[in-house]
């Protein structure tokens, strides 16, 4: 295939831009459920590194909120950040048909997307290539993460077998 033959690829920042102020996901991401980690977010297409994937919306608030809020009940769908000295929080606890707040986490060589801070809004997009079916991962900067328990002491429990 030559260059004049491909598609014009529109910029990942534009491709943001528009699904923002549709205030709605792409099309071309689906739920699969993990039994160790519960829900998470797999393409059914193919992606190209740099390509904008999703939105982590929510409910900003103040980081002493958030803090209030974890105390109460953790949900495991707040994502804490500092914007200049201010400490805040998006509070994606509330279902609302949005996936990028069921982005799992990915060790080092799963990630295959970045977490990144624009005109106030958290945005993904993917470091490398991803092929359908694949699960899109990134770094909750988190090291105690549930689900990583449970898989210390599932391979615990095999050595001893």
């Amino acid at each position: 295939m030559d260059k004049k033959s491909r598609t014009k690829r529109k910029s990942p920042l534009c491709e943001a831009q528009h699904w923002l102020k549709e205030n709605k996901d792409p099309p071309g991401f689906a739920i699969s459920t993990y039994p160790t980690k519960g829900r998470g977010i797999i393409t059914t297409i193919y992606r190209r590194k740099g390509d904008f994937l999703l939105h982590y919306a929510g409910e900003v608030i103040s980081g002493k909120e958030g803090e209030r809020r974890e105390k109460l009940g953790s949900s495991g769908f707040r994502f804490f950040y500092r914007n200049g000295r201010k400490d805040l929080c998006v509070d994606a606890t509330d279902e609302t048909g949005r996936f990028g707040r069921l982005v799992n986490h990915g060790d080092k060589k799963e990630r295959n997307a970045i977490m990144k801070g624009i005109d106030g809004h958290w945005l993904l997009f993917a470091i490398s290539d991803i092929d359908i079916g694949d699960e899109i991962l990134y770094d909750y900067g988190i090291e105690e993460l549930p689900w990583k328990k449970i898989l210390e002491n599932v391979m615990i429990c095999l050595t001893y077998i």
